[in-house]
């Protein structure tokens, strides 16, 4: 059991949100998203509607900026452990996206890891 604990201590040092619970006891409490998250998310909704009004791609991209700082912070203790994981991947295929200007598919996936 000790070991567990220890890896939970880990992951929780590298931002991971790590937790043990005996079986059967489940925190009863919701648990919201962060406001960036939810921000990201509403700016993605809005930006579906790129195609009935053009300038509304630039509405991506901005949703593309606020997914950014959480997954900076998550690079940042990765790097700090010396593991390449899939932040780091995400960030990656996040800068060409952009470099690309295909703001659209880097804003679904900069959602999806959030």
């Amino acid at each position: 059991m000790c070991w567990i604990c220890e890896t939970v201590k880990a992951l929780n040092e590298a931002r991971m949100d790590a937790s043990i619970h005996l079986r059967g006891e489940w925190k009863t409490g919701r648990k919201w998203p962060s406001p960036w998250t939810i921000s990201s998310g509403v700016l993605l909704g809005i930006a579906f509607f790129q195609y009935l009004y053009q300038p509304l791609k630039w509405v991506a991209l901005g949703s593309v900026g606020l997914g950014i700082p959480p997954l900076v912070l998550r690079i940042m203790a990765a790097l700090k452990s010396f593991i390449l994981d899939i932040n780091i991947l995400m960030l990656i295929a996040g800068k060409d996206n952009i470099l690309l200007l295909i703001c659209f598919m880097i804003q679904f996936e900069i959602f999806k890891y959030l």
